[in-house]
């Protein structure tokens, strides 16, 4: 029988399989024709057809010899219609791998030709939902194992997973049992045994684990698909949400089985009530990494007992927990998880935290009503003495801390300062310093005239001079040394000082990592009214929304305001004004838990260019919240929410969220309550600085609270708030009344006026402003015999002067010009560049920016005669009348 191709080399004789079998030496030339009839079809060349039948035919022999006899008579007998049972191909691609790859993919060529089907896939390729995937390997082991498998992955493709999830079950089981073939003892096994050689033989399934790709669920759900009742699964639930797989455990150790299961029962139930399902089930995750690290620290014996027993193996002794928590080698959250599981399970024989850490002090109701341990042993390495001191201290705190006028986080605080203080400078201390600690503890800080406590303020000084150390940082240092001594009744020496002035400077520039931007700030209230005005936005988001909208406005602390309760909001009528206003109370933890009350008017209510807030905190109270507060315990409280069939009061980490929800809105800018105070109230100051009155019934600030604590100028730009300048002024001019007011005149009105270098004078004489020149001047004018001056003449101070009037007319804006470009910019530029010279470059940048001021209302009134000034200026040079002030400028316009 012979095959021919377009090429005669290629030619083929098949009278190697015809002496074997007649059915299919003549079932090859079938498919040699169908290819041949269609080459463009079968996407392969004639070589690569005429290589695999070449290849069938020199390797036909060995495959008779290792095909199994009753697959072997059907192949024979049927030719490669016979590959149509399952079985019969299983066996042909097992005998054909042991042969030699190539034979096994040239009949699965022919078979795609011989049924006309191009997509015919081997019983080795398995469709995993559109991702074809070869099983092919697990024949280097057996048939057998390969069925297994093959059967296994056929029950997870019946399941509803989806491609990812099978694909990862495929990858990391197929490539485990693959890796175990790899040697000889285990390949046996798996071909004798399939996958019941991990019933046989405790060791592979150990070695199983250690491989790569090993993956417990994945392999656990293989092996209770073969023996569900050797291999049964064992899981636990995390807060009745998530299942969490303890099989390996299970078949491990039993008995540590049944206190994991013990405590999922017990963790986010009755104990840690407040943890989510997803914390639980971490923890649950947590022992798994654990275990293996706690076992390689405990003896063959004591991990036998584990075994045996359970974690109450640990307890029988006193020391095994102590090894435990001073091992370097277990980090410290894996024994504070088996010291929790211990806790929960076994409450009576578990010893305490505190007994296994030594200079331990715990602070109550800190941190969500939890206590806090803190380790206090580096203050014991330095004195034994202070260390007792405090620990006594903090005794009595607990004891009488209702009676004292700040809180427990105060205390809490105080003590972290302090010990950081003396960790940071304990290797600065001599020994005159650490013998007068050891001898006297914190009364030390008073002896020798405060000499340890000089030392350390000097040290804390020095590292902020030379820029090593933060400088607010170092203020907080210095302010929790000064809380300790205050409270032992100690002298405080208020010496090297840690000066602002470096601080405050840096806070002017604009830096928007520290705070918002105008447009950051208009970002975010676009998108917080763009979310409240969508109808499908949530009544969830709605009330997180205008939450962060009371906090774009006010820039009040998130945690206070979450405390709020309804009852804070009071409307009283006032009985002076008659006037119905809102009263809000807030009670800030840092202020020892100072209620601070925020009067609103009613008529705030109404709408304005900016809004009161009153409005939305009624709108959460009267309207969002209200069908919600007979669902709840928290029914008092003003921000509450429903999520899962629940409603919850609104915590920290939930305001958290609202960032991502205006994200997904498309806002670009993170929602950080502190930049909003740092940064939004000092938008809305700018929108309505000309009314320090609007501003704090907006903000509900003080205008001091604001000006020392939130308020930001921008060095890059010359434009100042109203305000502000004139306080600036008042103090730069002192004892002369200022005014903010602009009086523009006519030139007929002026003639009655004293005629000033800027403009004109209505002062009469001897009023105060003429006093206190002639008093600060009185020797200039007795040596000029002039000591009846009766009007002032402290030109610089016109701009703002109460008597100051500007005539409407190109020559006084001339001067005007001349005065800003020439008189001041020669201040500016006599400036030498200190710190402490900041004050004097904002008052000139507010004399400038009071004469462009007040050139804008000039050219309200007369736009020609402005522009005709500034000709002037531009052609002339400095005024005449200015001159006086600068003569050098007069002598350079007299040479041109």
């Amino acid at each position: 029988m012979y095959l021919a191709f377009s090429n005669p080399n290629l030619n083929i004789r098949l009278d190697r399989i015809l002496v074997h079998s007649e059915q299919l030496a003549n079932d090859i030339e079938f498919c040699h024709k169908r290819y041949m009839a269609n080459k463009a079809k079968w996407n392969k060349t004639e070589v690569t057809i005429a290589l695999q039948i070449r290849y069938i035919c020199s390797k036909f022999e060995k495959l008779i010899d290792i095909l199994n006899p009753e697959s072997l008579k059907a192949l024979l007998e049927q030719g490669l219609s016979a590959l149509k049972s399952n079985t019969v191909w299983d066996l042909l691609e097992y005998a054909a791998l042991r042969t030699g790859k190539g034979i096994k993919n040239a009949f699965i060529t022919l078979v795609r030709l011989f049924n006309d089907d191009i997509d015919l896939k081997p019983p080795s390729r398995i469709d995993l939902k559109g991702y074809v995937t070869d099983l092919a390997k697990l024949y280097g082991a057996s048939d057998l194992l390969f069925n297994q498998y093959r059967d296994f992955m056929f029950h997870v493709l019946d399941t509803d997973r989806p491609q990812k999830q099978l694909r990862d079950i495929k990858a990391s089981t197929h490539a485990t049992l693959t890796q175990l073939m790899k040697k000889d003892s285990y390949r046996e096994l798996l071909a004798k045994y399939g996958l019941g050689a991990f019933v046989n033989n405790t060791d592979i399934l150990a070695d199983a684990a250690k491989v790569d790709s090993y993956n417990s669920i994945h392999f656990q759900l293989m092996l209770s698909h073969y023996d569900c009742e050797t291999f049964i699964q064992k899981s636990v639930v995390a807060k009745d949400k998530y299942e969490v797989s303890f099989t390996e455990l299970y078949r491990t150790s039993q008995s540590l089985f049944n206190d994991i299961e013990q405590y999922s029962k017990i963790i986010g139930h009755s104990i840690s009530s407040h943890l989510k399902p997803a914390s639980v089930r971490d923890k649950l995750f947590g022992f798994k990494r654990a275990l293996p690290i706690i076992q390689a620290e405990l003896s063959d014996s004591l991990n036998s007992a584990m075994l045996a027993e359970g974690l109450k193996a640990l307890l029988n002794s006193d020391e095994t927990l102590k090894r435990l928590h001073d091992s370097p080698n277990l980090p410290s959250w894996m024994f504070l998880l088996i010291h929790e599981i211990c806790t929960c399970i076994y409450p009576d024989n578990t010893p305490e935290l505190n007994s296994f850490r030594d200079n331990l002090f715990s602070f109550p109701n800190i941190d969500n009503n939890r206590e806090l341990l803190s380790d206090f042993s580096t203050i014991k390495a330095i004195s034994d003495t202070l260390y007792t001191d405090l620990a006594n201290f903090l005794e009595l705190c607990k004891v009488d801390i209702d009676l004292r006028d700040y809180s427990m986080v105060t205390v809490y605080h105080n003590y972290q300062q302090l010990k950081s203080l003396l960790n940071k400078y304990s290797g600065t201390l001599n020994h005159q310093h650490l013998g007068i600690l050891r001898q006297h503890g914190i009364n030390g800080f008073g002896i020798d005239g405060g000499l340890t406590q000089n030392h350390l303020l000097a040290e804390l000084q020095s590292s902020v001079n030379n820029a090593s150390f933060n400088r607010t940082t170092a203020r907080i240092y210095r302010s929790s040394l000064s809380w300790f001594l205050r409270e032992f009744d100690i002298p405080f020496n208020n010496i090297y000082p840690i000066k602002n002035t470096k601080t405050v400077k840096h806070k002017q520039r604009l830096n928007t990592d520290d705070f918002y931007t105008e447009l950051q700030c208009r970002e975010l209230a676009f998108y917080i009214e763009k979310l409240l005005r969508d109808g499908s936005t949530s009544l969830y988001h709605r009330i997180l929304l205008t939450f962060g909208k009371v906090i774009l406005k006010t820039g009040w602390n998130i945690s206070p305001l979450l405390k709020l309760e309804c009852d804070d909001i009071a409307e009283v009528v006032s009985p002076i004004t008659n006037k119905t206003e809102y009263a809000v109370v807030l009670q800030k933890a840092r202020a020892g838990y100072r209620s601070d009350t925020y009067t609103f008017d009613k008529s705030e209510l109404k709408s304005d260019t900016l809004k009161s807030a009153i409005s939305d905190l009624l709108i959460i109270r009267d309207e969002l919240t209200t069908e919600l507060r007979a669902q709840t315990k928290f029914s008092n409280y003003l921000f509450i929410y429903p999520r899962n069939d629940e409603v919850l009061k609104l915590e920290y980490s939930t305001v958290k969220h609202l960032s991502s929800i205006l994200k997904k809105a498309g806002c670009s800018v993170p929602f950080v309550a502190k930049k909003i105070r740092k940064g939004g109230v000092n938008h809305i100051y700018r929108k309505v600085n000309k009314s320090i009155k609007k501003y704090t019934d907006t903000v509900k600030h003080s205008f001091d609270v604001f000006e020392s604590n939130y308020l930001r100028i921008n060095p890059e730009q010359s434009r100042y708030s109203l305000n502000q300048a004139t306080k600036i002024m008042s103090d730069y001019f002192a004892g002369k009344e200022v005014s903010s007011d602009i009086h523009i005149i006519t030139d007929m009105s002026a003639n009655q006026h004293q005629i000033v270098p800027t403009g004109t004078c209505a002062a009469k004489g001897q009023n105060e402003e003429a006093e206190r020149y002639a008093r600060e001047h009185r020797k200039l004018h007795q040596i000029n015999e002039d000591s009846n001056q009766k009007m002032c003449a402290d030109f610089l101070s016109c701009v703002w002067c109460k008597y100051f009037r500007v005539v409407v007319d190109a020559e006084h804006v001339w001067k005007l010009l001349s005065y800003k470009n020439y008189i001041l910019q020669d201040m500016e530029m006599s400036v030498i560049d200190f710190d402490n010279t900041d004050n004097q470059i904002t008052n000139i940048n507010i004399l400038k920016q009071r004469v462009d001021d007040i050139i804008e209302n000039l050219r309200e009134r007369n736009c020609k005669a402005v522009e005709d000034g500034f000709a002037l200026f531009k052609q002339h040079g400095i005024h005449p009348d200015w001159e006086f002030a600068t003569p050098s400028f007069s002598i350079v316009n007299g040479e041109s």
